[in-house]
């Protein structure tokens, strides 16, 4: 299986990254969706790992999960996947369901 980093490097240097965004095929999101939940030791979060691979950019991608590996496990307070997913955010298009149409809060009775 090739790693994100072999393919981040290769459209790289292809120059193919014609847009802002992640991955341009179902089989290219599914080989990085895959290779972060292995390298995360999360596969019950590989729909959310889907959703990074179609959304955000390779290379933010390659950072941010560079980034939550190189933790020392120490300073991990949670786990790495959820550091990974809080460096991704911001790339991701608006996921609170709480808003109506209009982009307002909904009332939510407890």
């Amino acid at each position: 299986m090739k790693s994100i980093f072999n393919i981040v490097t290769l459209e790289s240097k292809r120059g193919c990254r014609g847009r802002e965004g992640g991955a341009d095929t179902a089989a290219d999101v599914e080989r990085i969706a895959v290779h972060l939940a292995d390298r995360l030791a999360d596969w019950k979060s590989l729909a959310f790992f889907r959703l990074v691979a179609r959304s955000v950019p390779e290379q933010e991608i390659h950072r941010a999960l560079r980034l939550a590996l190189d933790i020392p496990r120490s300073e991990v307070r949670r786990s790495r996947a959820a550091y990974f997913t809080a460096l991704v955010r911001p790339f991701l298009p608006s996921l609170d369901t709480r808003r109506n149409p209009s982009g307002q809060r909904s009332e939510t009775s407890t």
